[in-house]
């Protein structure tokens, strides 16, 4: 498999698993999960898994266990994908990395831990202007920075 067909793989993967969370949360099987069963033996040989969007309001018990079967065949092969697309990232960096001298790769990592540091800045900035800063209309303080001057400002200016 190519790394884009196994990168789509994984991206639909996982947009229909939390989907299916999201969506489920009214769901009959999470009203079962919640109430324990009286043997553990019997709910472990009960197939896990969750309905995909809307399933629940249509679907009857049997058709259920098929989906969760079939959810849990595809769980062990969607896993290794997921593997092999990690395998295949982490190949990469080192190839990419092999390419570079090792003055290089000391700049790449002054960069790299320079911009880690600037954007942890950037969100603690960010954070502390949210909590201090009073709020201020947006077309007022427009009015003020932008060089632009409003056409029905003129006409009253005139």
């Amino acid at each position: 498999m190519t790394r884009t067909t196994l990168l789509r793989l994984l991206f639909w993967a996982g947009m229909a698993t939390i989907s299916a969370g999201l969506t489920s949360w009214n769901s009959p099987a999470l009203a079962a999960d919640e109430n324990p069963a009286p043997n553990a033996t019997e709910k472990s040989k009960a197939p896990k898994g969750r309905l995909p969007p809307h399933y629940a309001k249509v679907v009857t018990q049997e058709q259920r266990e098929k989906i969760y079967n079939i959810q849990e065949e595809y769980r062990t092969k969607i896993e290794a994908a997921r593997a092999q697309l990690d395998a295949l990232v982490k190949e990469e960096k080192d190839k990419i990395s092999a390419v570079l001298n090792e003055e290089q790769k000391k700049k790449i990592e002054e960069f790299q831990t320079a911009a880690k540091a600037k954007k942890g800045a950037e969100k603690t900035d960010a954070q502390k202007a949210d909590k201090t800063s009073p709020l201020v209309n947006p077309m007022e303080q427009n009015k003020k920075t932008s060089p632009l001057v409003d056409p029905l400002q003129q006409n009253k200016d005139k």
